[in-house]
Formats: structure tokens, sequence, C-alpha cells
């Protein structure tokens, strides 16, 4: 994600609670935690992504991703 240096990670429970978020995705990862560092309960979470690229082409990506634990 070296290619995307303005970039921004969110992730939401099912009732739009922000779980998780951040400004460098290309170092970070999301592990599963809540903001205040509790594990996340089995579900489905949403994820939004935007990001520009270093030829300032811009990206809106959304999409879901499923917690087992």
């Amino acid at each position: 994600l070296e290619h995307y240096p303005k970039s921004r990670l969110e992730i939401y429970d099912r009732w739009g609670l922000k779980m998780f978020e951040s400004t460098s995705i290309g170092n970070v990862r999301w592990d599963g935690k809540n903001k205040g560092g509790s594990t996340v309960t089995d579900g489905t979470y949403f994820y939004i992504i935007k990001a520009t690229g270093l030829d300032d082409v811009k990206y809106d990506l959304k999409g879901t991703v499923n917690v087992f634990q």
C-alpha cells in the first residue's frame, strides 16, 4: 500500500459504531479489537477504505469482513 500514501481505513459494527480507524493502512492491520482494546464479538463488520494514489486517482472501497473466534 505504499502506492497510496493518503489512505484511511474504518471498521464499523452492524449498528454503525466505529470499531477501528487508521490513516496509515500500509503499516496498521485491524486485529479484531475495538477502540477500547477489547476483542469484538463474532459477526459481520463493515469496512470503508478511502485512498488517493500517487497518481491522484481516488478510491472509495466498501465491503464486509466476518469475525469468528
